[in-house]
């Protein structure tokens, strides 16, 4: 069953080059890596914009803006 549609995707797209499967093999690390490094610097960036207390029980995040 998966051996068919291998072969029949290999005989649609054909064998890709050794630069092309390189770069289809990379692409999921890539991926993983760009949102490991991105999420926490966009989090920080979103959370300066705000007056965070760990020690408020409940009060919220107040949008400071640009006084932070």
């Amino acid at each position: 069953m998966a051996s068919n549609l291998v072969r029949r995707l290999a005989d649609k797209f054909g064998d890709p080059d050794e630069r092309t499967l390189g770069a289809l093999l990379l692409a999921p690390a890539f991926v993983l890596l760009a949102l490991i490094v991105v999420y926490p610097i966009g989090k920080l960036l979103w959370n300066s914009f705000f007056d965070l207390r760990l020690s408020d029980s409940g009060g919220g995040a107040k949008f400071v803006g640009w006084e932070n």
